[in-house]
């Protein structure tokens, strides 16, 4: 739970945020479960392997900010 927190707290402070990937700040396996959940959005640009996710344009959604509200 504290990791998804980190990454939805992430993605707040950094609006301006090109992509997240395998060299980002935040783990990009734990930006693809939210992206999963629906808590975030991107363009998921990791092709047909699962070997490297990579999300272009990465936000957090309107459900990721009141998730994150809920459990602050």
């Amino acid at each position: 739970m504290e990791s998804y927190l980190k990454v939805l707290q992430f993605l707040i402070d950094n609006p301006s945020l090109d992509a997240i990937d395998h060299t980002s700040k935040v783990c990009v396996k734990t930006f693809k479960e939210l992206h999963d959940q629906g808590l975030v959005e991107g363009i998921d640009a990791s092709g047909d392997t699962s070997l490297s996710f990579e999300f272009l344009e990465p936000r957090i959604s309107l459900t990721g900010r009141r998730f994150l509200a809920e459990n602050v």
